[in-house]
């Protein structure tokens, strides 16, 4: 569990250090100390979701894991913000961990158990999520960053260590089948181009030939990218399964709704922990053990929602519980939109948020399970994972991106001013709000109706989803 959830810790420290980071380098750049990661790992997920499959999970996770060491390293070492990046993006090819742990446990568990053992791994985040804050207070005093930097870059080794002592390697699945490496580098490069683009696009001027440039050179690359997939021998996203009106919008919602869920509670870090310097800086001052003592308040919330949520699935519909998340996460966003300068407003709004947000990633995977048979819950929930990361990036660059339109510049170092973290909430209220309304404008299907529509697809028998998306 500790290298998978040292990501979730890695995370909760990396977004505390920000305003350390940014006021000691004197970088208005800030953003790419967060978004280089994902731009590093989103494209690499077709690649290492392919070669864990033909050479083994657990070599294909030393090497990555290895990695992020040597950049861990790197970044808590580096004597200008360059360096920094440098080592930060190196150490993202540790951030596709995920993409193989969760298969590895269908690898390695007896069948009976793996379900518990998914479940363990899953929620087992909680506790990162409850006590990670609280570890970031401690490593960090002010705007004193290196401590927090060193804790990550030791927890990575330990990783290193117990893939390599405990983790057995798994079996090889396709030893004699291709891959569409045509497909996986239109992809990953039109993925990487965008996501650089969005994050450049303020610096460049949105208007500008370069950020044009970028984004155009994006689309021809996804595009490109859909049309080798039609006619590939070993597509990465399957085109029989991903045309399918309820596969597509059951993966889509979900991962949206995951993405969002991880960014905006970064970005409320951000609000949280920046300093209060009036007409300057409009982050709420508070230190990083205070919010994390605050937010012990809605994170329990997000815990407790999320497992009411599981219990409640086995007597509800998973999209009946799914709109009403979407609903309660939505409306507390707006709130906090308006509603975020002092310490019982941000407690009351977060807490209305992440009890949506806790159902949410509770449901969202059960929405996949349920609109696809047996045999395609792995590829299903392949694109999703590579879907999550996808929209994590995006959602990262374009309020990187309002933020720094709505800042402040003294002596080097960017501050985010009011209009920009209310743009933020606000923005990702209507993400989620578009999400329920696709969710609830879409009709439900029952499971056996799934099944009929995957039949030419996949012979085998649906899974015990009860009624998913349309």
């Amino acid at each position: 569990m500790w290298p998978t959830q040292l990501l979730t810790l890695a995370a909760i420290i990396s977004n505390n250090a920000a305003p350390g980071v940014a006021v000691h380098f004197r970088t208005t750049q800030i953003v790419w100390f967060t978004l280089i990661t994902s731009v590093v790992a989103t494209p690499l997920l077709p690649f290492v979701m392919k070669l864990g499959d033909r050479y083994g999970k657990r070599r294909v996770m030393l090497v990555m894991v290895g990695l992020g060491v040597v950049g861990d390293v790197l970044a808590a070492v580096a004597g200008n913000y360059g360096l920094l990046i440098l080592g930060r993006g190196i150490a993202g090819f540790y951030g596709v961990f995920a993409a193989l742990s969760f298969p590895a446990v269908r690898d390695l568990f007896p069948s009976r158990l793996v379900r518990q053992a998914t479940s363990l791994l899953g929620a087992s985040m909680g506790v990162i999520a409850l006590a990670g804050p609280f570890l970031a207070g401690r490593l960090i005093t002010g705007l004193s960053f290196r401590p927090a930097l060193w804790f990550i870059a030791i927890g990575t080794a330990v990783a290193f260590v117990m893939v390599l002592a405990l983790v057995p390697e798994t079996p090889r699945h396709d030893l004699e089948s291709g891959f569409d490496w045509v497909g996986a580098i239109a992809l990953s490069a039109g993925l990487a181009a965008l996501v650089y683009a969005l994050g450049q696009g303020q610096s460049w001027g949105w208007g500008s030939g370069k950020t044009v440039g970028w984004i155009a050179g994006a689309v021809v690359l996804l595009v490109a990218f859909a049309f080798v997939e039609r006619s590939a021998g070993h597509p990465i996203l399957d085109p029989r399964l991903i045309s399918r009106r309820p596969v597509a919008v059951a993966v889509t919602v979900a991962a949206i709704g995951q993405a969002a869920a991880l960014m905006m509670a970064s970005f409320t870090v951000l609000l949280a922990v920046y300093p209060h310097i009036p007409g300057v800086s409009d982050g709420l001052g508070w230190s990083s053990m205070h919010n994390a003592q605050l937010g012990l308040s809605w994170n329990l919330c997000m815990i407790l929602a999320g497992y009411l949520a599981g219990r409640l699935l086995r007597h509800s519909t998973p999209r009946l519980l799914w709109l009403t998340g979407l609903a309660l996460a939505t409306a507390g966003f707006g709130l906090m939109g308006a509603w975020h300068h002092t310490a019982p407003q941000l407690v009351l709004t977060q807490c209305l948020a992440q009890i949506g947000m806790g159902i949410v990633v509770a449901t969202g995977p059960v929405l996949i399970l349920g609109s696809v048979s047996v045999r395609e819950q792995g590829q299903a929930s392949g694109a999703f994972q590579m879907l999550t990361y996808v929209f994590m990036s995006l959602i990262s660059a374009v309020g990187f991106a309002i933020l720094t339109a709505h800042s402040k510049v003294v002596q080097g170092t960017a501050f985010y001013l009011d209009a920009g973290y209310r743009l933020v909430l606000l923005g990702g209220a209507a993400i989620l709000l578009v999400t329920l309304l696709v969710s609830l404008l879409a009709p439900s299907r029952t499971a056996q109706e799934t099944d009929a529509a995957a039949e030419p697809a996949s012979a085998g028998p649906v899974g015990e989803a009860g009624e998913a998306l349309a």
